[in-house]
Order: structure tokens, then C-alpha cells, then sequence
């Protein structure tokens, strides 16, 4: 099973703002402190406080491609149910085509609402096989990724997108077949002005995501798991899928959910009523 520690996944605080900066913006909390260790970290490169830490980081630590190989015929809930039901990102969040599948280790952008300047950027900084992972703050008022940053990442072998934000030419990035995954879509254009971070660590939808994660995606949703954590989750997933073929055969035996799982007895034990029906009745309506 998996545990949290110190310094590892973890839930996020709510209630975050928008502080526009040079470098893009900051995630503060609506009383002005900034919030999450990343956020303090965002603010230190804003500032030029002196960390020495750059913008975009090109170095990064990435999930093996033996475990992301593994990963790829897995289900978005059945990873997400082995990590302990952690790691999944807003329902809101879904492939612009259902048949839509994305596998593969994270680059994360911070990048301001209505500006996909360091979207750009960050196709020439993702690897073959990298998901980009995008947080525009939920913003779906401009598409901040269309058919020409979609012909552009296919052509450097990039494994998908998934944007906390919106996109367009939907039809387009459909029929090239480009797994990219977003909270709506606009017609509305961007700006191309503000900086923003590559490969520093992002907290999208409570979900702390760190570069070279483990993200994977379907029709169903998106889920993250930590790199370091990857191994695990992918075996325990396995063994999830398999536990779940017996069950099917049992339910197509006769069993039924209430027994397999127990949850006759529950029922029982919340005292729940119900009609009593007399043997063989019929509650069809009469014709």
C-alpha cells in the first residue's frame, strides 16, 4: 500500500487567486499569503531573490519506459483505485475524442490564463514520448493549444497533452489523432507575453504533480502518480485487473453484487426497509 510522507504527494489547500508578474503569476491564497511550497518557490524566481534555479529546467528524472510500456493497456480508474485513490485530476478534464489515450512522463507548464507563450516553449523542451501538463489555471475563454502546436509536438514525437485549460481546432487535432486531454474549448485566441516555468513542480486540481510523473489518461478521466511510485501502482494495478476477471465470471454464474462484495449484509446492519413483495408478483402495469 501506499503511504504519504513528508514532501511527497499531497493534498492541496483550496482557495487560490491570480497574481499577475512579469513571470507569468503566483497561486496565493484570497488572504494574500501564498500558498503550497510551490507556490513560494514560483514567487522566489519572480522575485529575483536569488535562487539560482532557472525558469526552465531541461533535466528532469522520468518514470522508466519499461513502466510506462506496462502502464498503457491499464484504465485511468483502475490506476487510480490501486494508488490508493489518489492522483486523479478534476472530472472536468476530459479527451477532446473519446478514443483518446495518453501514457507517459509529465513535462508540467505554469502558464498564464489566456497566454500559451510557454506552451510553445515547452514542445521544444519535451521529449519523444513526454505528456506535456499544462495548468492555465482552468481558464476557458481562449484556446491556448490548437492544428499547429498539435502538427508541431507530433512531429518532435511527443505522447499527449493534458491542459488545465482550453483548446480549439478540435476537429483537426482529432483527425491527426494527438491525445490531448482539457477543460473546454474556445474559438478565442491567446496572447504571447508571459513567462511562465517548465519542469517545476505543479498542484493542479489538489494533485501535486512533479516533472517525469507518471501520468496516463482515457475517456474516463486523468490520474498522476508520482514517479516514485510508479512501479508499485503499475503491479498493484495488474493485480486489480486480475482479481476482477473471476468476479465477472461469478456475476455471470448467477452471483450478485450484494453477496460477492457484502453489501446485503451492510444493508442489513443500516436497518434498511423496504416493501415486502409477495412470491411471484408481479409489478408490471396491467394493459
Amino acid at each position: 500500500m501506499f503511504a504519504d510522507a513528508p514532501g511527497k504527494r499531497r493534498q492541496a489547500e483550496a482557495g487560490t487567486g491570480i497574481a499577475r508578474s512579469s513571470i507569468g503569476f503566483s497561486c496565493v491564497r484570497q488572504d494574500g499569503e501564498l500558498c503550497y511550497a510551490v507556490a513560494a518557490k514560483r514567487q522566489a524566481i519572480v522575485g529575483h531573490t536569488g535562487m539560482t534555479d532557472p525558469a526552465v529546467v531541461h533535466s528532469i528524472h522520468r518514470v522508466s519506459r519499461a513502466v510506462v510500456e506496462q502502464c498503457r493497456h491499464l484504465s485511468s480508474a483502475t490506476v487510480h483505485e490501486a494508488y490508493g485513490r489518489r492522483g486523479a485530476l478534476s472530472s472536468r478534464i476530459k479527451p477532446v475524442d473519446n478514443r483518446m489515450k495518453v501514457c507517459g512522463p509529465a513535462v508540467t507548464v505554469q502558464l498564464r490564463p489566456g497566454d500559451n507563450l510557454m506552451l510553445h516553449k515547452a514542445i521544444y523542451i519535451a521529449q519523444p514520448g513526454d505528456v506535456i501538463v499544462a495548468d492555465a489555471q482552468g481558464f476557458c475563454e481562449a484556446g491556448a493549444w490548437g492544428e499547429i502546436m498539435t502538427v508541431a509536438a507530433m512531429e518532435r514525437g511527443l505522447g499527449g497533452l493534458v491542459l488545465n485549460g482550453a483548446v480549439r481546432d478540435t476537429r483537426e487535432i482529432t483527425e491527426l489523432g494527438f491525445p490531448t486531454f482539457c477543460v473546454g474549448v474556445s474559438i478565442k485566441g491567446t496572447e504571447k507575453s508571459s513567462l511562465g516555468l517548465i519542469n517545476h513542480p505543479l498542484i493542479v486540481d489538489d494533485v501535486l504533480i512533479n516533472p517525469g510523473d507518471l501520468v496516463l489518461g482515457d475517456v474516463d478521466g486523468v490520474v498522476v502518480v508520482s514517479r516514485d511510485d510508479a512501479v508499485e501502482a503499475v503491479r498493484e494495478s495488474e493485480e486489480r485487473e486480475c482479481a476482477e476477471a473471476p468476479a465477472m465470471e461469478r456475476l455471470r454464474a448467477g452471483e450478485t453484487t450484494l453477496d460477492m462484495y457484502g453489501l446485503a449484509q451492510l444493508l442489513a446492519e443500516r436497518r434498511l426497509t423496504e416493501e415486502r413483495m409477495l412470491p411471484n408478483e408481479d409489478m408490471r402495469e396491467e394493459r
